[in-house]
């Protein structure tokens, strides 16, 4: 983790007179040992300018962001799962999710609630949409962010029946001091589903990971392949890009190099009735050879009808992977010139641009001239500085 501090608390002792007093809260930090949420917030406040000082309400955690960043509180400590092998099977994976809550949440929830409840910050920043601490926090001003309204754009803005996230952004949205969207789309979206005026929203894209130069890691794979990486629920749009894609990976030199989760009973099922069981690799990647991986493809391809940022199209420009997006949501925002594109629904388009950047080694290498060009354009201190005007705003001290 990049631009690390040494936990901070809000102490008087280390409190300048003119700070600004920031909370932040155990959601992101307890439902996530790794992911995009957590590192975002954990990336934003390492970054911070020195006239903001933080507390981290966290006593047990295993964010692993959080601790590589250093910035877990002083007295704060893991909670392991005691049986990590039993993960691989499905009621161990549902015990661990049961450790997490009994362990992790619930404490993690009762105690923010104390801390929100002793008044000492100016500002607090929930890091997720759980709304315990409305009636714990008085008067004191509250900024929400939102990462994105997957839920609300793929529905139409239906009623969910079971959806609590949902629930609780109708809730907290229209009470926010202020809210942070991670991209022009996802302010918009907010704006359209909760009403809240443009001047309320301040949009905060995340920072680039770390560079690296072009096939400067060691390789993962001995073969050339195009990357995918994620999960693949249906709004990933993975199925119709394996369809389409098809006729080129079986014919080709090309394989197709997927990360997330394993396939399920469908997509083998698919996998095989398309005869690609050679030709796509399922690779269960740590956050190091993830980097490999994006280092030594061919092309990363991201076909999502929503998103609500896309980080992993910084981390393809990042390790010098040239990148394919569907012309959808945030993703000509972020990508912009260095990525291509391809239109939703049209599978020639789709094929059409894999096999146009795949064959042509000199395209590659521009395309990851101007991913390299495109990254300076996201800076997590640019970043940080943003939310502390933000919170400044929001206290009067701007």
């Amino acid at each position: 983790m990049s631009g690390a501090k040494s936990p901070q608390t809000l102490d008087a002792n280390n409190i300048a007179m003119e700070g600004i007093k920031v909370l932040y809260d155990y959601q992101a930090f307890a439902m996530q040992a790794y992911g995009g949420v957590s590192r975002s917030f954990v990336e934003l406040i390492a970054h911070l300018p020195a006239d903001v000082q933080y507390q981290i309400a966290v006593r047990r955690t295993n964010n692993e962001h959080l601790w590589d960043a250093n910035l877990a509180p002083q007295g704060a400590h893991r909670c392991p799962f005691p049986f990590k092998s039993l993960k691989r099977y499905s009621w161990g994976n549902k015990l661990g999710k049961l450790h997490n809550h009994l362990l992790e949440r619930l404490p993690g929830q009762r105690y923010s609630a104390r801390v929100v409840e002793q008044g000492n910050y100016d500002v607090f920043h929930p890091t997720f949409f759980n709304p315990y601490f409305l009636k714990h926090l008085g008067d004191k001003p509250f900024v929400l962010t939102v990462h994105d309204l997957t839920y609300e754009v793929l529905n139409d803005g239906r009623q969910p029946r079971r959806d609590h996230q949902v629930q609780h952004r109708q809730l907290l949205c229209p009470r926010a001091a202020h809210i942070v969207a991670v991209s022009e789309n996802t302010a918009r979206d907010v704006m359209r589903f909760y009403n809240v005026p443009r001047e309320r929203i301040t949009v905060i894209h995340h920072g680039s990971p770390e560079r690296h130069d072009r096939e400067s890691l060691e390789p993962v794979c001995d073969f050339p392949y195009i990357l995918y990486v994620g999960s693949r629920n249906y709004y990933k749009n993975f199925t119709s890009m394996l369809q389409a894609l098809a006729p080129y990976l079986r014919d080709g030199d090309c394989r197709m190099v997927c990360t997330g989760p394993a396939w399920n009973a469908a997509e083998r099922a698919l996998i095989a009735q398309l005869g690609l069981e050679q030709r796509v690799v399922h690779y269960h990647a740590t956050s190091d050879e993830l980097y490999r991986l994006f280092n030594h493809a061919q092309l990363f391809v991201y076909p999502s009808r929503y998103e609500g940022f896309g980080i992993p199209i910084l981390e393809a420009f990042a390790n010098g992977c040239p990148v394919l997006l569907s012309r959808a949501s945030c993703f000509p925002e972020i990508g912009g010139d260095a990525a291509r594109y391809f239109d939703l629904d049209d599978d020639a388009s789709l094929l059409s641009q894999v096999q146009t950047i795949v064959d042509d080694a000199a395209l590659r290498q521009s395309m990851t001239a101007c991913g390299y060009d495109r990254l300076q354009q996201f800076s997590w201190q640019t970043s940080a500085a943003r939310l502390a005007a933000v919170y400044r705003q929001v206290c009067g001290k701007s």
